[in-house]
């Protein structure tokens, strides 16, 4: 089978490493086992083409969105995931293996879009009392999921645009938790503000969670001058 793309695909992951490589942040370890045991299995460039034997080093400073880019490059030149993967797998420890073999069931599984979890979000409202007007306030909700199932969030909405959220993007197995991080801009809010984020996942028993932000924006006091009445 003709493979468009992947010949020199080395050279061309080194220099997709190289344009990426900038801000340090400690990346995934087992995501740059997977992307190295991917490089190692790719053919070896033309004669005029320089890569490097080791991209590990170049893998550290990576952030996980840039590990992500990589990835789907990767899928694009057709270099074979499988063996990556597999190699990432083998350096996981028992507990965490189980729980990716108890995923790749739970994918096998038919009709698995009837199988719902339970989960608990912690707070599932942030009261954020009085605040100033034009301030950005960071915060986020935790949710652990108390099911049997890998909880899934496909997708979130906000009911004002003064709200900006991050769900997170990777299945989350019984017993874990994560963190979606929430964005409240006060700009021009003034009065009681009651935005709500609408999760949809897999949960039971509607299959999406509502979660509350409650703030009491106050008006920002502008400096009187003498003759001012």
């Amino acid at each position: 089978m003709r493979q468009p793309y992947i010949e020199g695909g080395k050279t061309y992951l080194c220099a997709l490493v190289k344009l990426l490589f900038m801000d340090f942040m400690p990346p995934s370890a087992l995501l740059r086992i997977s992307i190295l045991s991917i490089y190692l299995l790719l053919p070896q460039a033309n004669a005029w083409s320089q890569t490097v034997a080791d991209i590990r080093p170049m893998l550290k400073g990576l952030r996980d969105d840039q590990q992500q880019q990589l990835i789907r490059y990767l899928r694009h030149i057709n270099a074979p995931l499988d063996e990556g993967v597999q190699n990432a797998y083998r350096q996981l420890p028992e507990r965490r293996k189980k729980q990716v073999v108890d995923l790749l069931e739970y994918y096998r599984t038919p009709n698995r879009e009837n199988l719902l979890t339970t989960v608990s979000w912690l707070p599932d409202t942030l009261h954020l009392g009085d605040m100033a007007d034009r301030i950005v306030h960071v915060d986020s909700f935790r949710v652990t999921n108390t099911g049997q199932y890998p909880y899934l969030i496909e997708r979130a909405r906000a009911t004002c645009d003064c709200v900006i959220y991050q769900t997170p993007d990777y299945p989350i197995m019984p017993g874990e938790s994560a963190t979606l991080r929430v964005e409240f801009n006060s700009r021009e809010k003034i009065g009681h503000s009651r935005p709500v984020v609408v999760v949809y996942d897999n949960s039971f028993p509607n299959r999406r969670q509502i979660l509350h932000i409650k703030a009491h924006i106050l008006p920002r006091k502008t400096a009187r001058m003498p003759w001012d009445n």
